[in-house]
């Protein structure tokens, strides 16, 4: 019974990392978004300060060490790296971010079943 508990207890913590993680992860994506012209309502040293936040909450830190080995969690990890280099610019920082996230979408459409409008075979009548 113990092991059964544990082992629902992990896959609710992996969970809800992953939830955690692909919050960050839009998180991150809007304040990038929110820095490009012609909105630009973020500066470049605000967009990096508030990327630093998400990723270095005690939540986020917790879902990255404990969360399953997704893309979304590698891409998260890669942003993290980046953003721990406190000697870049900050439009370096974003400029290093944007192909990360641009891996993720490749990823996210590649994993996509893609379905065809064109199906194959007779159609069944009308019922």
């Amino acid at each position: 019974m113990k092991s059964l508990v544990s082992s629902l207890q992990q896959s609710y913590v992996c969970f809800m990392s992953n939830s955690l993680v692909e919050r960050a992860l839009k998180d991150v994506q809007h304040i990038l978004w929110s820095n490009l012209p012609p909105t630009d309502s973020l500066s470049d040293e605000a967009a990096v300060k508030a990327l630093r936040q998400i990723v270095g909450s005690p939540d986020v830190k917790v879902a990255l060490e404990r969360g399953s080995d997704t893309a979304s969690v590698f891409v998260l990890r890669a942003i993290n790296t980046v953003l721990a280099d406190d000697s870049a610019p900050p439009g370096d920082i974003i400029t290093s971010l944007w192909p990360i996230l641009d891996q993720l979408e490749v990823d996210r459409i590649l994993a996509k079943p893609q379905r065809s409008r064109i199906q194959a075979g007779p159609k069944k009548p009308p019922a």
